[in-house]
């Protein structure tokens, strides 16, 4: 049985190997910690004939399963299905359109940004050809430089997934600049020596200087016109 891991190989080399071999058969797509199966995908002769995805059929499952990237999968031979739902689109060209999608979900999850890191809408930025909701369109004015992502998801009353979610397809669109968050440096604690202490250093009948002097070093002889003055 050909089986492994999306970790290793991605869902588009896996079905590329399988449609280029000329196989039929089913390949499945398991969860990786409890083994339940959450998609299969049929070729026939090496064309994608169909794909079951939860509740969705052909293309909406396929999409679904462009997202899956941790998933174990095999492939069992010259099991077929009933239903024909990819049939009459060329397998070349759905293949093409699984690496774009799982080559734009790549791009989009490096784009994620930090909670803490500061998202800055890029005024001068061209808009036209983006594909976001007015919804998506409406967090660009929380997007001031002034809130972190945590801070933009609550002000917005969004989930911090959604929240990082619109902001990573934002920015990889060059909407969107993200700064790091700017934390001021503590100020340097000063603590005076325990050892030190303050000595007086005559240096003219009318004057003298306070100078400090460790304690455990050998204290400065000290002089009064000439003469050694004693301790």
């Amino acid at each position: 049985m050909f089986s492994g891991s999306l970790k290793q190989m991605d869902l588009s080399a896996v079905l590329k190997l399988l449609s280029a071999s000329h196989q039929t058969g089913a390949l499945k797509l398991f969860d990786a910690q409890n083994g339940t199966a959450v998609a299969t995908i049929f070729l026939q002769a090496g064309q994608l004939v169909h794909a079951e995805a939860a509740q969705y059929l052909g293309l909406d499952a396929v999409s679904i399963c462009c997202h899956y990237d941790e998933e174990a999968f095999a492939f069992e031979e010259n099991e077929v299905s009933a239903q024909q739902t990819l049939a009459a689109y060329p397998t070349n060209k759905l293949l093409e359109k699984i690496s774009d999608q799982i080559q734009e979900r790549i791009a989009l999850k490096l784009a994620l940004p930090h909670e803490n890191e500061v998202p800055v809408y890029d005024v001068s930025a061209s808009l036209s050809g983006l594909d976001a909701t007015p919804s998506d369109l409406s967090l660009l004015i929380l997007c001031n430089g002034s809130r972190t992502v945590s801070q933009v998801a609550q002000d917005s009353r969004r989930t911090l997934q959604e929240t990082s979610t619109i902001i990573a397809k934002f920015r990889k669109a060059g909407i969107i600049l993200i700064r790091q968050l700017q934390v001021p440096a503590p100020a340097p604690l000063t603590v005076p020596s325990p050892n030190r202490t303050e000595i007086q250093v005559m240096t003219s009948p009318e004057s003298s200087i306070a100078v400090s002097q460790d304690s455990n070093e050998p204290k400065q002889a000290r002089y009064w016109r000439g003469k050694l003055i004693e301790e």
